[in-house]
């Protein structure tokens, strides 16, 4: 259904959402065990590797701070 009036290169992938998911709530400083347990990993190793490591976040601080000209 979410599907139905998008173009190939606009179509969500279910699989996707549920990456985004889980890295927002790793983002938002949830408990790793509980975000595992939500998305159903066995190790908590599973789960970790959806941590981003917030380089978007870096480089905004790094622009606004030592703009390059």
């Amino acid at each position: 259904m979410i599907n139905r009036d998008r173009n190939e290169l606009e179509k969500l992938i279910p699989f996707k959402i549920r990456q985004s998911v889980i890295a927002h709530l790793l983002k938002e400083n949830n408990d790793v065990r509980i975000v595992q347990e939500f998305a159903g990993h066995r190790r908590a190793a599973s789960t970790e590797a959806y941590k981003q490591t917030g380089l978007e976040e870096l480089k905004s601080a790094i622009e606004r701070l030592h703009p390059l000209q």
